[in-house]
């Protein structure tokens, strides 16, 4: 039997490698687990400075392999849907920030699920008509242990 590779959903990335080795005629099972928390690799300083800091502007100059920033997984296992769902997202996004500005409630609390960055109970949120008055609003919560905002 040959290696039995299992993957799970992100954020974090495991996978268990099964072998079966034989020596005449013994054989002999071996199990390898492996993870990798998406997290950590998206927040290091060697590929992106300041890794904790929100600077979305980054985007506009970086370019990462799939390795590097991993969404949707990568290799073998990439989500197949990955490059429709980037398109969607730009598309939705621009027809949307076109017609509204969307702004965080301000004082709102803030609590990521452990060391993710997506919130445990949401994020309050205003959708107001495009005015193009953007401001910066306080947020409490413990987001500022792995954010630091400019």
């Amino acid at each position: 039997m040959g290696p039995i590779l299992c993957i799970s959903s992100l954020p974090l990335s495991s996978w268990t490698m099964t072998l079966r080795p034989s020596l005449g005629s013994r054989s002999r099972r071996t199990s390898s687990a492996s993870s990798n928390r998406l997290s950590i690799t998206h927040r290091l300083p060697e590929l992106y400075e300041e890794p904790d800091r929100f600077k979305p502007e980054r985007w506009a100059t970086l370019s990462r392999t799939p390795y590097e920033y991993l969404p949707f997984a990568a290799g073998l296992h990439r989500c197949i849907g990955a490059e429709f769902a980037l398109q969607e997202m730009k598309v939705v996004l621009a027809m949307l920030l076109q017609r509204y500005r969307l702004a965080v409630v301000p004082n709102a609390r803030i609590e990521p699920k452990g060391s993710n960055l997506d919130p445990a109970h949401g994020m309050p949120m205003r959708i107001i008509p495009q005015d193009r008055r953007f401001e910066r609003v306080p947020v409490r919560g413990s987001i500022h242990r792995l954010v630091e905002f400019v």
